[in-house]
């Protein structure tokens, strides 16, 4: 069979049908060091070049399948919240859909994120902006398949769309056995070391990107951590990563302390944590431990890895659309690939570093642990900057995504706390604990500590410190509110919320009283704070 790869990135199409048996004639990308990778690994071609204004006449004929995977980003929920520009990302799609109308192929497979799937089923309609691809329809599935099942050592999710046997593909899943990260991590330390996806033992002199990053600092352990763990909106993930499951998806773009890095333990004296090299990240791919990654820096090598189509995946397309039963189907193991080493090696390129350039202005915003309650309702320590002057303040913030909400903490809220009857006896109760965490953030300066959070000082207090000693004083808040006090401070939390809202607005009340003892500690801790809590001290001339 005779295939065309279209959007073809570093090779991850042509790899999986060339073992699946099937010939990529033609392959075409607009990324100069994608298509070099492609091409020093497995010796084909790559035409370079804007699929979008990709002239039809120049194609070869006689294709029995297109493949491609248009870039994703637009539609990812990843790029600013999912807020892509869907029009131009509907161009890729459209021009691959443009080839598969002008060669009419048996066979068609196109593979994105799996937000597609709603899109073509919006698009490709009488009224929508694929309207004219409509006839595609007819023998068109649309499916989302998360390719751990196929043995990939990584949850993966994908969009696969086009008109093969998804049901073979699904028949193959039974016969793959499951991967893990450890396995991906523990095979390459082997004196040999081990390919997972293909089962082969290579030379140690033929695996290359190994090296690993320093490993992170106490400040990037705190922010990984804080990001995974305890998202105030997105859902929470295990730190660091299991590896005894297939990894989190690798994505194209990370850093040292981004939410969708991928950060594993190591012992080293004590447990440290460090990110996956270019290597594991790669075999996390499916692509085997001696291909090579063109790119000129480290931070391309990883983005050329997140946005490849795993060969694991493709190899078994390609069975699919040869229409092997799953009965005869030889898996990726057992095939046993050796993948061999390209004549030109990349050039080595800086391993990421931990970030020592902050401008003084560096944004700080936390929620206080014992205050945070998921689904964005949470109490923050941030920083407010202005050219001469660092301010340190508690925000409140409740509500849906779509409408959040927030109560000013300040002289006016502590006033009202005070002067409450009915929480008399939390107020005197809570005076000791108050006067305690007062003598103990003595010391944190609003400069001082904006100097150590941009790294301009190695002395001063580190704002985590204030964070946890606000986390403790809510929690012996808590414990000083007595059962008595809950029925109005449950009252207090709804008024209070209810006062900052405008005549036309409404609030859910609901998580306010499920939360409302510690809701009424973040009120009152958070109203001195912004009062009386840490000194208010202008920026000093360098």
């Amino acid at each position: 069979m005779r295939a065309l790869d279209l959007y073809s990135g570093v090779g991850g199409w042509a790899l999986g049908l060339k073992l699946a048996g099937i010939e990529v004639v033609a392959s075409y990308e607009i990324s100069e060091n994608a298509a070099k990778t492609a091409e020093q690994n497995l010796g084909i071609e790559v035409h370079r070049l804007d699929i979008r204004s990709l002239e039809l006449t120049t194609l070869p004929k006689s294709i029995d399948l297109v493949v491609g995977s248009p870039p994703c980003t637009q539609f990812s929920y990843s790029n600013r919240g999912g807020s892509g520009d869907l029009s131009d990302g509907l161009l890729d799609i459209a021009a691959f859909l443009r080839v598969v109308d002008y060669l009419k192929p048996e066979y068609w497979i196109m593979e994105n994120v799996p937000r597609v799937q709603a899109v073509l089923h919006k698009e490709m309609t009488r009224k929508g902006k694929l309207s004219e691809y409509i006839h595609l329809r007819d023998d068109m599935r649309v499916e989302v398949v998360d390719i751990s099942d196929l043995g990939l050592p990584q949850r993966r999710r994908r969009c696969i769309a086009g008109n093969f046997d998804y049901e073979l593909l699904s028949k193959y899943s039974t016969r793959c056995s499951s991967t893990t990260l450890g396995q991906v991590v523990g095979g390459l330390r082997k004196r040999q070391p081990l390919d997972v996806n293909f089962d082969r033992n290579y030379s140690r002199v033929n695996v290359t990107e190994t090296a690993k990053e320093n490993f992170l600092d106490e400040e990037e352990v705190r922010i990984n951590r804080y990001a995974k763990a305890h998202h105030p909106v997105y859902n929470s993930m295990q730190f660091p990563e299991p590896l005894d499951k297939p990894s989190r998806t690798v994505t194209a773009t990370c850093t040292r302390v981004s939410r969708e890095s991928l950060v594993i333990a190591e012992k080293r004296n004590g447990t440290a944590y460090r990110r996956l090299t270019v290597r594991e990240r790669a075999s996390l791919q499916g692509f085997p431990i001696s291909y090579q990654f063109y790119g000129d820096s480290y931070s391309e090598k990883l983005r050329m890895i997140g946005n490849a189509i795993p060969p694991v995946l493709t190899y078994y397309l390609g069975l699919a659309v040869r229409g092997i039963p799953s009965a005869e189907m030889v898996s990726l193991p057992e095939l046993g690939y050796a993948h061999p080493l390209p004549p030109g090696l990349p050039a080595e390129t800086q391993l990421d570093q931990p970030g020592r350039a902050y401008r003084f202005d560096r944004r700080f915003r936390f929620a206080i642990p014992e205050l945070r309650f998921k689904s964005g309702m949470r109490f923050d320590l941030s920083n407010q900057i202005s050219d001469q002057t660092a301010k340190w303040c508690v925000e409140f913030f409740y509500g849906p995504s779509t409408n959040i909400q927030s109560v000013e903490l300040g002289k006016r809220l502590l006033s009202r706390l005070e002067r409450e009857e009915g929480l008399k006896p939390f107020t005197q109760q809570a005076s000791s604990v108050i006067h305690d965490l007062s003598r103990d953030i003595l010391c944190f300066e609003p400069e001082s500590i904006q100097l150590r959070w941009a790294d301009k000082s190695a002395v001063a207090p580190h704002p985590f410190e204030l964070l946890d000693k606000l986390g403790e004083a809510a929690r012996q808040l808590a414990d000083a509110l007595p059962e008595s006090c809950a029925e109005c401070a449950k009252r207090f939390v709804i008024d209070a919320a209810a006062r900052e809202c405008t005549e036309d607005e409404t609030i859910g009340t609901t998580k306010l009283e499920r939360h409302a003892i510690p809701v009424l500690v973040g009120m009152y801790l958070g109203a001195w704070f912004n009062v009386a809590g840490v000194r208010q001290i202008p920026r000093r001339a360098a």
